[in-house]
């Protein structure tokens, strides 16, 4: 086995280092943001869904929260269970819990950056998320599209690292990819995009691989391959 280069391994300490400050500054002022406008509504949403659940679907109240019943309840639901669970206030365990799935955004950046081009790539893709102004402060108070963005990078990340697996998947990897792509779907309808990303996948071995022609450089090609996946995922997230 050839041995890390230790520039390597400076940058991937530089990237455990980054998101263990993420994490203590998300524990430190987690407290300091205040309700948002929807926040109330999306509460009152999460507790209507678990009625629902608890009565075998006879209480249909969640119907009559405004046009919340368009968009899944998943992060909703685990926010109101949490709630009632911890010393907390509700909004603030929602606020947690919202930074915690941007928590986990920006660590699965970091790692698909460094599947595409390296732990170069990988330190500087989680820190130009977390110095994005509009991703930090909706970390803390959106729990629609941050938990979004969460799942479905995640997602794409159990899809790059499915790829070696092809065309045989081990089922820790297919558990993975489909826990990740139903519970994108759980929070939003766009997480239907999620499929188009799989199916690409899948041609785009078999391409590489010659089931669909000529073998061409697996190397180069799966890197290109994995690259724009990242970008387009990024891209079609930003519009969503």
């Amino acid at each position: 086995m050839t041995a890390e280069r230790p520039s390597s391994s400076l940058w991937r300490r530089g990237s455990w280092g980054l998101l263990l400050y993420l994490l203590l500054t998300i524990a430190a002022t987690f407290r300091d943001y205040g309700i948002t406008w929807d926040e109330q509504a999306q509460s009152v949403y999460g507790r209507a869904l678990i009625r629902w659940f608890a009565s075998f679907f006879s209480d249909d109240s969640f119907l009559r929260v405004g046009n919340l019943f368009y968009y899944g309840g998943l992060c909703d639901i685990a926010a109101e269970m949490a709630a009632s669970l911890t010393p907390q206030s509700r909004y603030e365990t929602r606020h947690l819990l919202s930074a915690l799935m941007g928590f986990a955004t920006v660590a699965a950046v970091n790692r698909i950056g460094t599947i595409v081009s390296g732990p170069v790539a990988g330190f500087f893709s989680a820190l130009f998320i977390i110095l994005t102004p509009a991703f930090f402060g909706h970390m803390f108070a959106n729990p629609k599209d941050i938990p979004f963005a969460a799942l479905c990078t995640v997602a794409i990340l159990a899809m790059l690292a499915a790829w070696d697996d092809l065309p045989r998947l081990q089922f820790s990897r297919t558990l993975c990819v489909g826990l990740a792509v139903g519970a994108a779907l759980g929070v939003r309808a766009g997480g239907m995009i999620l499929f188009i990303h799989l199916a690409t996948l899948f041609a785009a071995w078999a391409f590489v691989n010659g089931r669909l022609g000529p073998p061409l450089d697996r190397a180069a090609i799966g890197s290109l391959v994995k690259s724009f996946l990242a970008i387009r995922d990024g891209l079609l997230g930003k519009l969503l």
